[in-house]
This record gives structure tokens, sequence and C-alpha cells, in this order.
């Protein structure tokens, strides 16, 4: 969920037992990477330990953590990241952070590199909202999908 401000990205992460959270294992700048995915993540982060520093440039990003703290990044890059499952190769913008903060995949990137599959067609409802006027929602119902009258159907 992108924030009014373009300038914020939104980190949904939550810390949980460690057993309970999906990871990938990438190859980075050299070195073996675990990132969770957060299919709530707008932006991918990266710890400044897998970054060389003439690879990391300023940035205006801010980061709204789950909990509605701000987060201040220390740059942002673009680097190659290979998945040695796949050999596959994509280089991938990262909002750099303190090496105290979890390496994180967004679920665009997530999406692009195949980890993840979203089936928008079995969706019953989308809920969306407009940028323009922040706070309004549009309801849509996918007429394709049989569905169980609901209190939902009430509101159409």
């Amino acid at each position: 969920m992108k924030t009014d401000n373009s300038d914020s990205s939104w980190l949904a992460t939550v810390n949980v037992n460690d057993k309970e959270r999906l990871t990938a294992l990438m190859h980075v700048n050299d070195c073996d990477v675990r990132f969770q995915l957060d299919t709530g993540a707008d932006v991918n982060t990266i710890n400044k330990k897998f970054v060389r520093k003439d690879q990391v440039k300023a940035t205006n990003q801010k980061l709204v953590m789950w909990n509605k703290s701000n987060l201040r990044p220390l740059g942002e890059t673009t680097l190659t990241v290979g998945n040695p499952k796949t050999g596959k190769k994509s280089d991938v913008k990262f909002i750099v952070v303190h090496n105290d903060y979890k390496c994180l995949l967004g679920l665009k990137t997530i999406q692009d590199m195949n980890l993840f599959t979203v089936n928008t067609a079995n969706f019953i409802a989308n809920l969306s909202t407009d940028k323009a006027q922040f706070g309004e929602i549009t309801l849509s119902v996918n007429p394709n999908i049989p569905h169980e009258h609901s209190h939902l159907e009430t509101y159409l």
C-alpha cells in the first residue's frame, strides 16, 4: 500500500517465528543473501553490508513500517540478483537499510522473479482506491466466479 506521499513506501513485514517465514536465498555482489518474501512491501530492502559504498546513491525515499513508524534509509541502488535454483538473474532496485533490519523482496519483485503467482482471476471481489482522492473505494465483483449469497451483495 503506497501512502499519499510519493516519496514514501510501505513495509508490512512483521517479526514472527523464523520457521513461519517465507524466504529465498539469492546471490548478490558475490554474497549469498537470505531475503524475506514480503507480499505486503512496496519496495525491496538490502542491508548495507551487502552493498559496496560506490553502489549507493542518495534517496528521498522514506519507509513506513508495519507499525506506522518511519525509517530513513541509507540510500538506494540497483543490483543484479541471481537465483541459484534457476540460474536466472534480475536487476533489482533496492532501498539500502542498516544491518539490523531484514533484507526483503517486495510483491512486484517476487512476481517478476516468478517466486510467487497471484491468481487475480480467482478473486471474487477487488477493492481499489483512487490515489487522486485518497479514501474513495471502488468494489468490483467478478461475475464469472460462482459465489454464495453474502452480506456483501446487500451493498451492491
